[in-house]
């Protein structure tokens, strides 16, 4: 009891900058173990205010222009957009360098945020997505526009941080409506609980070799992939050592962090067996969804250029199917996740990224369908309720592995999800870009080539390569072309380039089939975190030196386990009162609570044992 009480005594003359270190580091070491916590610590009320609220409110707002301008609506118009700039070559790479960035840089911000707080590294997201968002605004030529997306993509994965502030601030069963809502930042600066450092000592304890290896083979790697077959050819040495220099620099630096690294920012433990349900199998599900989003992001509109329409207009339009079912999976289905399981029993989290991982495989594969022969309608909307599951898998995979890995390393953990997202977009771009560039003049050269002899012509290989080369460019709308070639043969010709770029289209929709097989069988080996979402809050926003209602004496709100009444108010529906509810640090903190707090907590309690009788 003496010990007990000196210890009370100490704490109640610390001063407020140790106390709030103490109790931060004392929630966080509560919060290691996700599940622990989730079941020991689940109140029966919860209340987030409108702070919480307007912080992810406002950063969503800000993932607008990386995400839903920068890369999707740019993406849809990049054919006119290249074509303008005279570089129709280089229309991979309007969505690949968006990738590549992204990819880079995603893991690297979570590291840092788990050491240095989520605030600071969100302010600079958005700082360089500004930058690239002027920049892109004003490029009038396609080195400054691919400049402008690299930058916006490299901070998007700054503000994909957003993704670990957002789970901390709200009950473990409305994390994924905070996904889908998605932004948000807290001031714990210094997470892993290395209180006894400076920011210097951490900045020189940072993992540079693990952060220079892994992205930079990163870059290497995607890069070389998306300028295969544009910038050199395949077989060509430029490509060929940078794809190798690039795999082997990133298993180099795998290699270092599991090994020899103080403070790895790839943690071996997220990778152990026990973890692949929890959240490796979930890395291998978006690695394939994104590579699957990413290609159809750029191909389709190519798709609707090739063999329906040059219009951009019209182009645009029949995008709109696509847009429209990603603003449905992507942000309404997210508000209501955690209320399905009410209404159809069993329907978890876990299971709807089953059937969203399902239905993106069966509509891709059914896509095939749409394009051989061509079939407009059917080229929107098989697509379109494929292509955008992706959105609903993305928000689903966040919430789920928030709910599984360690506190300390839920910004790393989740950071290294969106570098598998963009590095399986960025090669997923490459590879089926490259398969329908290769496919696309084989199987254009064959049809025409047949038209040609339907129509009793047989010219020679140059005059055929040129004759070739004319329809393409006839068929692009370029002026001029295939003047001196009747209508009905004109017409003949240009349906054969149809069926060409169709089969291409056909088989690139079918060469996702199996790797999104694999995703489908790793999504349902997920395990299902639907126990753990419950009322229990990791942390809460506050301020630094001090909240409005809180008394000097009384213990610092920065973190989870004891409810405790800000405010109080009755609820007339339900006659209980103490519905405003905050956050404390820990169960030591009870200690502190001053006698005004308890019995404030004391009458919430018995106002609400009352109200059940």
């Amino acid at each position: 009891m003496e010990s007990t009480a000196s210890t009370v005594v100490e704490r109640s003359v610390e001063n407020p900058r140790a106390r709030w270190a103490r109790e931060t580091k004392e929630a966080i070491e509560f919060e290691e173990d996700p599940h622990k916590a989730a079941l020991e610590d689940d109140p029966e009320l919860v209340y987030v205010g409108p702070r919480a609220w307007a912080a992810i409110f406002a950063l969503s707002i800000s993932l607008g222009a990386p995400i839903g301008l920068a890369l999707l609506s740019t993406a849809s118009v990049s054919t006119e957009i290249t074509r303008e700039l005279d570089a129709s070559s280089f229309q991979p790479w309007v969505v690949g360098c968006w990738s590549i960035a992204n990819a880079c840089s995603a893991a690297v911000a979570g590291y840092l945020s788990d050491i240095f707080g989520r605030r600071n590294i969100i302010i600079i997201g958005d700082l360089i997505v500004l930058l690239g968002t002027i920049m892109g605004g004003t490029a009038r030529s396609i080195e400054l526009l691919l400049l402008a997306q690299t930058l916006i993509g490299l901070g998007a994965g700054f503000l994909f941080d957003a993704f670990a502030a957002v789970p901390e601030m709200l009950p473990n069963k409305w994390r994924v409506l905070g996904a889908g809502i998605v932004e948000g930042g807290i001031n714990v600066p210094w997470p892993k609980g290395d209180f006894h450092k400076t920011r210097w000592q951490q900045i020189k304890e940072l993992d540079y070799i693990g952060i220079v290896s892994v992205t930079g083979g990163i870059a290497l790697f995607t890069s070389g992939l998306t300028w295969g077959g544009l910038l050199f050819p395949w077989d060509h040495p430029g490509t060929i050592l940078t794809i190798t220099l690039g795999f082997f620099t990133i298993i180099g630096g795998f290699a270092y962090d599991w090994s020899l690294a103080k403070n790895p920012m790839v943690p071996l433990n997220l990778f152990w067996p026990k973890m692949f349900r929890r959240y490796s199998a979930i890395l291998v599900v978006l690695f394939v969804s994104g590579m699957n989003f990413y290609a159809m992001t750029t191909l389709l509109p190519l798709g609707a250029n090739l063999m329906f329409t040059t219009d951009g207009l019209e182009i645009g339009l029949m995008s709109l199917p696509k847009t429209v079912m990603e603003l449905i999976v992507g942000f309404f289905m997210p508000l209501v996740s955690h209320k399905i399981p009410e209404y159809i029993p069993g329907f978890t989290i876990k299971w709807q990224l089953v059937v969203g991982m399902v239905l993106q495989a069966v509509f891709l594969a059914a896509s095939a369908a749409s394009v051989n022969p061509n079939n407009k309608f059917a080229y929107m909307f098989l697509p379109a309720f494929g292509v955008p599951m992706f959105t609903w898998v993305t928000v689903l995979s966040y919430a789920i592995a928030s709910l599984h890995v360690p506190h300390s390393q839920l910004a790393t953990a989740l950071g290294l999800l969106g570098t598998f997202r963009s590095t399986g977009g960025a090669i997923g771009n490459a590879f089926f870009g490259a398969l329908f560039t290769s496919l696309s003049a084989r199987e254009t050269s064959r049809m025409v080539q047949a038209a040609c002899e339907s129509l009793d012509v047989c010219p020679t290989t140059t005059i055929f390569n040129q004759l070739l080369a004319d329809l393409t460019a006839y068929n692009q709308g370029v002026p001029g072309m295939m003047a001196d070639v009747s209508p009905e043969a004109r017409d003949i010709l240009v349906q054969a380039l149809h069926v060409g770029y169709g089969r291409s289209f056909q088989i690139v929709f079918c060469a996702t089939i199996p790797l999104s097989v694999i995703a489908v069988l790793c999504s349902w080996y997920i395990e299902d975190p639907w126990p753990y979402m419950n009322n229990h809050v990791q942390f809460r926003m506050y301020e630094r030196g001090g909240f409005s209602l809180r008394s000097p004496e009384e213990p610092s709100l920065t973190g989870a386990t004891v409810v405790w009444p800000a405010t109080k108010k009755m609820n007339y529906d339900s006659g209980i009162y103490g519905i405003h509810l905050e956050r404390v640090p820990s169960q030591a903190s009870q200690a502190c609570l001053t006698t005004r707090t308890s019995m404030i907590l004391e009458d919430a309690t018995t106002h609400s044992r009352s109200s059940d009788h």
